[in-house]
């Protein structure tokens, strides 16, 4: 290997196009993957108006990578204004899947066009149909599904996969990315948002670990019956995380106080309750909170709900709403 020169900037200096790009790809934090630059660029949805067989293109600034050279860098792009892009007829027995993607063309390398254009790649028809490949240089920003015999596509039929590049220019901004998609390279303590799992993780020097996770839930119920436990609501934890702590509001009205409200963590695979807060509703209405804090890791689906118990006299009881949340790890 040796020095490139000049280095950028020297005064009166000539830079390839190729060095200003990997210039660019540094300040990003040396990820070459690409992506947009904010939450909106390039989103891909249904027509306006009266959908069809195309979809609509927001504008929007994006960096494409270039992969037919070790050294080819990122290409910067705007999209000024809304671009629509037709999908191709659909097949009329099988479905089929496209990808819309925002390419280069740069006679360096290849051919003898210099543009960027935004595309629709149209995948093949088959009764469990696969994803086309994309292009040389450039970036899948949607999957679009083509069901069999469609005349329209929807939002529905769309799925996301715009990623962003690092926010600002600092190497450990947060990325914007897929699950399945994570940057080959990363800084320790960098922080990662997945799009399609809407997990928020943290990268330890190793290894990708989900870094906190705040779920919430709200549910309402009326009581009836003899003394049987009605769950109000319930909240799911995923399997393998550490439930740290659970909270939760009750607001309620019945119409005889000495009911009471449990408020536990409870292992759904197992139906076994693992930890277990008791509040007596001593009044017909009130507003009380609770809490549980837990240090253990659940291996299977877990939940954390509300429930309440308690002799019918007086009437029925009506909880109004509980509402809890729960933060995790795993």
């Amino acid at each position: 290997m040796t020095a490139q020169n000049p280095a950028i900037f020297f005064q009166s200096g000539s830079h390839p196009a190729e060095d200003v790009r990997r210039m660019f790809s540094a300040l990003l934090g040396g990820d070459d993957r690409g992506g947009i630059v904010t939450e909106g660029d390039i989103l891909v949805s249904e027509k306006s108006g009266t959908p069809d067989m195309s979809v609509d293109v927001a504008e929007g600034a994006i960096w494409i990578p270039g992969d037919e050279a070790t050294y080819q860098g990122l290409y910067f792009c705007e999209n000024r204004g809304v671009t629509n892009l037709a999908i191709s007829a659909a097949d009329p027995t099988n479905p089929r899947k496209d990808l819309v993607v925002a390419k280069v063309e740069d006679s360096a390398y290849s051919g003898a066009t210099d543009a960027w254009s935004l595309a629709v790649v149209t995948g093949a028809a088959a009764a469990s149909p696969s994803e086309p490949s994309a292009p040389s240089n450039s970036i899948v920003i949607a999957l679009v599904d083509v069901a069999a015999a469609a005349t329209s596509i929807v939002d529905a039929n769309i799925t996301d996969r715009r990623i962003s590049v690092p926010n600002g220019m600092a190497p450990k901004g947060q990325i914007i990315t897929l699950s399945t998609d994570h940057p080959a390279t990363m800084d320790k303590g960098q922080l990662l948002y997945e799009t399609d799992t809407g997990r928020t993780a943290i990268y330890d020097g190793s290894e990708v670990q989900e870094y906190a996770t705040f779920r919430s839930t709200t549910g309402s119920a009326n009581y009836g019956g003899s003394t049987s436990r009605t769950t109000v609501a319930t909240l799911t934890i995923p399997p393998g995380t550490w439930i740290l702590q659970a909270s939760a509001y009750l607001d309620w009205s019945i119409a005889s106080a000495g009911r009471t409200a449990t408020f536990e963590i409870y292992d759904a695979t197992a139906d076994a309750v693992q930890q277990t807060v008791v509040e007596t509703l001593d009044v017909t209405a009130g507003k009380k909170s609770v809490s549980i804090t837990d240090a253990q890791t659940y291996t299977t689906t877990s939940a954390v709900r509300f429930s309440v118990t308690g002799s019918t006299t007086g009437g029925t009881t009506l909880v109004q709403s509980a509402k809890f949340v729960a933060w995790s790890v795993n």
